[in-house]
């Protein structure tokens, strides 16, 4: 007969299932213990598979079959007591029948019993004892197994909930790829396993807002679906493929130093998007941004390896190519980056950041009608920082708003102190460039207005410069914000004239002062008769808006002999200054004294 033994469980079975980590951990701690509670030669536990089958999963017990599998639930002792919900206890196995029945027996073994794990009402596998003696197991030992296999059913609940969780959080459930926390996991376990060290490749979505606009997030999604879906089908199968959020991807591609094999895969993948994607009834176009990256040192990290991707992708797109390789340039423009993101604030206050002054000139007379400023910052590190650069990251950072009162504030106080020092200058204006994110400040307007009140200017006397070919839309902030310039009589001018397609736009909405054209135009002249015809009708059309013309770079006097010969009598360019600090622009206004006409 079978040893009676209530429900009590050793502390060092409690303990084992306590600190189990997962269901399999579970399994093997109950096949491992089970032999101590209720006396049996032969242990093991299933666990349902498919609608049909069991698997054995885990074993105890002193003696140890060489078989071992799935057994179906309709054919097997374990599946008649799974079915049944209940406990089975086998006196006799040869009088029974069953798949593993058959394996029983040959082993020697004679009695039974099987008790389902329950849980929540869903049969979850079953535990199973066996041993050498027929009707071994009594009726105290069923009801024991029946309290164990609940208990185990509940810890097994509750550590396939916690596996499902970890599942669920390791898959981007928009794309069935690696979710983001996941793909940088295989990132940081390939960099450390792999001697080669991988490459990696940051994917960006290029114009993906757009097809959310123009078609709606669901379609959206399934655009990003099939982007994964198509990428997927490019990779080698040691690669991998996570989502890192939004329309950004990346790639870990094993076993590639040299990153010849990410390049091949950046290739690979611009080509095969040069077809459409298909999402239900659309065919919609799509393009990528790639940064490639790989290990330059054996000191570079995982870390390193992800920031270089980012940044080698950030400046593929921003050059408009389909991908980019890491390199020093990029490297560097990624530090001066990084480097503008952490210091402009203190930039700022030191004075590191600010205007220098570039002349504008009649170019008949060489007289100095007015100025532009143009921002500049002396990194004490990294040098010169361009304009374009600092810009940029003062809208991604969320300064912009700060930095145009910053600006508006010192261009002021800085003419003031150029009319304090040229007396001659208190009709001259100076202009200030402002991008579509500064004009969108729905105070700017009357920021200005204040600002040249309290400096007893008019609003004449400064001129807000606005690119031809900026991102200004029809009703959007800046636009409203231009209308309400014009509605307090500042003055307008449209530099890059030529560049972009919003003149007439521009001219019939706005009271626009002057027109700046390109220094390409300009340039062109000096080769192109067609170009010279340009500027001429151009500077015509000027006259009869009642516009001044500009021409912007000029560096030659052969190119301001060209101007003046296409109309144009108002020239700025390093023939005529270099932008410098205010007190270098007083010291040249200074030394060329007030026009003979005063």
């Amino acid at each position: 007969m079978g040893r009676t033994v209530g429900i009590s469980l050793p502390s060092g079975f409690v303990t084992d299932l306590a600190r189990a980590a997962s269901g399999q951990d579970v399994l093997t701690v109950t096949a491992k213990w089970l032999p101590e509670v209720i006396d049996a030669d032969r242990t093991s536990v299933s666990l349902q598979t498919d609608a049909d089958h069991l698997q054995l999963c885990a074993f105890g017990g002193s003696l140890v079959l060489e078989y071992s599998g799935y057994f179906a639930i309709q054919d097997s002792l374990i599946g008649r007591a799974f079915a049944a919900g209940d406990v089975l206890n086998i006196p006799d196995l040869t009088a029974s029948y069953g798949t593993d029945v058959e394996v029983l027996v040959k082993a020697g073994l004679r009695s039974a019993l099987v008790a389902p794990m329950i849980s929540a009402g869903t049969a979850l596998g079953t535990i199973n004892l066996a041993n050498r003696k027929a009707g071994f197991f009594s009726s105290e030992d069923e009801t024991a197994l029946s309290s164990i296999a609940d208990l185990i059913a509940g810890f097994l609940a509750v550590n396939q909930h916690a596996e499902e969780q970890r599942r669920r959080a390791s898959i981007d459930t928009l794309t069935g790829l690696m979710s983001r926390g996941t793909i940088l996991d295989q990132l940081d376990t390939a960099f450390e396993a792999d001697e080669e060290r991988p490459a990696l490749l940051y994917v960006d979505v290029n114009a993906f807002k757009a097809v959310n606009d123009s078609h709606g997030h669901l379609v959206g999604d399934q655009f990003l679906q099939a982007i994964g879906q198509r990428i997927t089908g490019l990779m080698r199968d040691t690669d991998m493929l996570g989502r890192l959020g939004g329309d950004e991807f990346l790639i870990v591609v094993k076993h590639d130093r040299s990153g010849e094999t990410a390049v091949r895969l950046a290739q690979r993948i611009t080509e095969s998007l040069h077809e459409p994607i298909a999402v239900g009834s659309l065919l919609i176009n799509a393009a990528v941004s790639i940064g490639v990256a790989t290990i330059e040192s054996e000191s570079s990290t995982a870390a390193d390896l992800l920031y270089d991707a980012d940044q080698t992708m950030y400046s593929a797109k921003t050059r408009g190519a389909p991908s980019a390789v890491v390199s020093q340039t990029i490297r560097r423009q990624s530090a001066i980056r990084s480097a503008a993101d952490r210091d402009i604030d203190n930039a700022l206050e030191n004075g590191e950041i600010g205007f220098h002054y570039q002349p504008v000139r009649s170019i008949s007379t060489l007289e100095i009608l007015g100025a532009e400023a143009l921002v500049r910052w002396d990194h004490p590190e990294h040098g010169w920082i361009p304009a374009p650069v600092l810009i940029e990251r003062i809208e991604a950072t969320g300064r912009t708003d700060a930095f145009t009162r910053w600006g508006v504030e010192t261009l002021v106080r800085e003419w003031a102190e150029v009319r304090a020092h040229l007396p001659w200058f208190w009709n001259k204006a100076v202009s200030m460039n402002f991008t579509p994110r500064q004009l969108a400040w729905p105070g700017l307007a009357d920021f200005l207005v204040s600002s040249l009140a309290e400096a007893d200017f008019r609003t004449h006397d400064i001129i807000v410069e606005v690119v031809e070919s900026a991102a200004i839309t029809p009703g959007d902030a800046s636009e409203q914000s231009l209308a309400r310039l014009g509605a307090a009589d500042l003055l307008i001018a449209l530099d890059d004239f030529g560049t972009g397609h919003n003149a007439l736009r521009y001219f019939t909405r706005f009271p626009i002062h002057a027109i700046k054209f390109d220094r390409s135009l300009v340039r062109a002249m000096v080769d192109h008769d067609v170009a010279r015809r340009i500027l001429r009708s151009l500077s015509a059309l000027a006259a009869d808006l009642e516009v001044f013309a500009v021409a912007e770079g000029v560096e030659t006097r052969s190119e301001a002999d060209l101007c003046m010969d296409a109309g144009i009598d108002v020239g700025q360019g390093w023939y005529f200054g270099r932008p410098g600090p205010l007190e270098n622009f007083i010291e040249v206004a200074l030394a060329e004294g007030a026009p003979s006409t005063m």
